[in-house]
């Protein structure tokens, strides 16, 4: 038996997701985390009962919309854009901001975007748009705005994200910072939820609908990879990429199943410690390295 409020209270959280009266108080698990500090103060040591912990979900949702509205309100009139942004999104993450922590999880930053987007974690069929091609996954928002505290979404960048889904990492690149955005996406239905999501929080985006392998993208000079294709799509992926890099810097971050991919394509040198599946990878492409046979012309 349960000999303290928090472990009461983790019983009745690990039961939540298959108790259907709870099915629209909390859209995640990370807003569930928060009611272990909530809750301290209920139950005079006997423990948080059900409708107390149903007082509190709907106490945190209620506050999350409202706080949902109001910035995306914000957003759209141009007052909740930069470092104002980028700090409200931070107050609602732990994960530490950097390049050196995996990036795995849900939080409460994450449902606050997902809100805000008015999008679902998860695209309904989940298929994948082809071969080699990874069905779309949204990406942590914290390695988002670890990418906006390094600076990657700075003045003079071209930042294209390869496999945009429902656009958020490219909308955020472009309401926290002055880089210009570019989303690739092969998949019309997501990239039209994209634009929808664009107009709505006025943020310049510009959609490019279709294959990476052919959708102009010479303008780049930083690619984002999130888990979006393996294999000979992405090697076809990355010659492009390289071959852009023997004229001028570019960069290359990654996420995923793609990272093992690009180091083991030449030219392309790994700038940061963690190279694992969940870490945020960062490459650049070095254009005296030997041309690889897979390359563009």
């Amino acid at each position: 038996m349960p000999t303290s409020i928090d472990s009461q209270l983790t019983e009745l959280v690990d039961a939540l997701p298959s108790d259907p009266d709870f099915a629209t108080l909390a859209s995640t698990r990370a807003e569930l985390a928060i009611l272990r500090e909530r809750c301290r103060v209920l139950g005079a040591g006997k423990g948080p009962t059900r409708d107390a912990i149903e007082a509190v979900i709907r106490d945190v949702d209620e506050n999350l919309d409202a706080r949902v509205r109001s910035a995306e309100t914000a957003i759209a009139n141009g007052s909740l854009r930069g470092v104002r942004l980028f700090d409200e999104l931070a107050r609602l993450s732990t994960h530490p901001l950097d390049l050196a922590t995996p990036h795995v999880g849900d939080e409460l930053a994450d449902t606050f975007v997902e809100r805000l987007f008015g999008t679902r974690s998860r695209y309904d069929g989940g298929a994948s748009p082809g071969a080699e091609m990874i069905h779309y996954e949204p990406s942590p928002v914290s390695a988002t705005l670890s990418l906006a505290k390094l600076g990657w979404f700075g003045e003079g960048e071209t930042f294209v994200d390869l496999g945009s889904g429902t656009g958020r990492v490219s909308i955020l690149a472009s309401l926290l910072g002055p880089a210009r955005a570019v989303g690739v996406e092969i998949d019309t239905t997501l990239a039209d939820v994209a634009d929808s999501v664009a107009l709505r929080l006025r943020a310049d985006v510009e959609w490019r609908r279709g294959d990476a392998r052919v959708v102009p993208i010479d303008d780049g000079t930083t690619f984002f990879l999130f888990a979006p294709f393996v294999g000979t799509v992405l090697e076809a992926v990355l010659a492009r990429i390289a071959a852009l890099g023997r004229v001028r810097p570019i960069r290359v971050v990654s996420w995923g199943p793609s990272t093992p991919g690009i180091l083991a394509s030449s030219g392309f040198q790994a700038t940061s410690v963690g190279l694992g599946p969940f870490d945020l990878a960062t490459f650049r492409f070095d254009p005296n390295s030997p041309t690889d046979t897979r390359e563009a012309p």
